[in-house]
């Protein structure tokens, strides 16, 4: 049990801060790729100390409500799967976390807010097949959802 709850703990920590450096990479890639130099790998980073020194304002307490659904979801689905629980459910929590941050995009009542949230919204909407056609798998072979039948070198045929 101790080793799940470092392993919990290293993920938890490293996550976000893997999250940051993919992310740091993929900015820079699209700036090459538009021949341009681009920030730093360590940029998102930056942006995150720059945004905890600012002001603290909620224009919308449900849209802080969202946001604080949507870290608590991402991160009971990393607990799940630390914790080797079943597929689905993991699916499931991060499906309930995209919820969460999608409809905080319809809160704001400000008019060019619109245009954001419905190029958001059309986005978001092809992405959702993925999400209900994936499961489909697990659903017509129950024993392959459980994260901890899959061990390295064995086979289910």
């Amino acid at each position: 049990m101790t080793d799940t709850a470092v392993y919990i703990f290293i993920g938890l920590i490293a996550g976000p801060l893997l999250g940051g450096l993919v992310s740091g990479l993929d900015r820079i890639l699209t700036a090459r790729l538009q021949s341009r130099i681009g920030p730093p790998l360590w940029q998102p980073f930056y942006d995150v100390v720059k945004l905890w020194g600012k002001e603290k304002t909620v224009v919308n307490v449900w849209q802080a409500f969202c946001a604080y659904c949507y870290v608590a979801a991402t991160s009971i689905a990393l607990v799940l799967f630390f914790l080797k629980s079943d597929l689905l459910l993991i699916l499931f929590t991060q499906a309930v976390g995209a919820v969460f941050l999608g409809s905080a995009r319809f809160l704001p009542p400000h008019p060019s807010a619109r245009w954001g949230r419905t190029a958001s919204f059309c986005r978001f909407c092809p992405m959702n097949r993925y999400w209900f056609l994936s499961p489909s798998e697990f659903i017509l072979k129950p024993a392959a959802s459980k994260l901890q039948d899959s061990t390295p070198g064995t086979s289910r045929c």
